[in-house]
């Protein structure tokens, strides 16, 4: 059984790769845990990702989830929460479709975005792009303040526009909280660590961190 949630505004076509796959259209796949197909529909990109497990599990299962409900789905969490934090002017991509297709007790997910027109943090650093470290530690205080615990918090999911703007992406574990000052500190432990294995270490060296923890504490 297949279930959707989506944006009433998107695309009839892009809709109708979920809802008509035999429709002479081929239904965007992703090929490996991490990885996301990007696509266009109309005048708008898209970009599709399907869910994968990570760890051990996925030696074993390699894309399948117990089915405890739709609203408990990873999708449906995630869609929910980026249309809230979306309506709160947080800077996130916006939900353009979630999919959960259901057989017996567990389930296949998907979610497709509105695409950014940016670089990663990573990516920027591998370009030499002049990076605003301050703006990206005011942005994470932005989420902090209204409660976001991003549990994967890195290098790969920030995500700079035109150079200056700043997003998050991936909110697939991150949950709505009480702010603590317990959560917000791993996320931030998180990020530095990405950063020190990335073969970037050297900006932990000139300041980039500092910088960036001057943003937050500023924010």
């Amino acid at each position: 059984m297949r279930c959707l949630i989506y944006d009433p505004g998107i695309p009839g076509d892009l809709l109708s790769l979920w809802t008509n796959p035999t429709s002479g259209k081929t239904l965007p796949n992703s090929l490996k845990r991490g990885s996301v197909r990007s696509f266009e529909v109309g005048d708008n990109e898209y970009v599709h990702r399907h869910y994968f497990r990570g760890g051990y599990p996925s030696r074993l299962i390699r894309d399948r989830y117990l089915w405890i409900g739709y609203g408990h789905s990873r999708p449906w969490r995630e869609f929910v929460l980026l249309e809230k934090m979306k309506r709160n002017g947080l800077p996130v991509p916006t939900p353009a479709l979630a999919c959960v297709d259901r057989a017996y007790c567990g389930y296949t997910a998907d979610l497709v975005t509105v695409r950014l027109s940016g670089l990663s943090l990573a990516q920027c650093m591998d370009a030499g792009v002049a990076i605003d470290w301050s703006e990206i530690g005011r942005t994470i205080r932005r989420f902090h303040d209204q409660g976001i615990d991003h549990r994967d918090l890195n290098i790969h999911n920030i995500v700079l526009v035109n150079g200056e703007r700043v997003y998050l992406l991936d909110f697939d574990r991150a949950r709505e909280r009480r702010v603590r000052v317990i959560w917000a500190r791993r996320n931030l432990c998180r990020l530095k660590r990405s950063l020190a294995k990335s073969g970037h270490a050297s900006g932990l060296k000139e300041g980039c961190w500092a910088r960036l923890m001057e943003g937050y504490l500023l924010g």
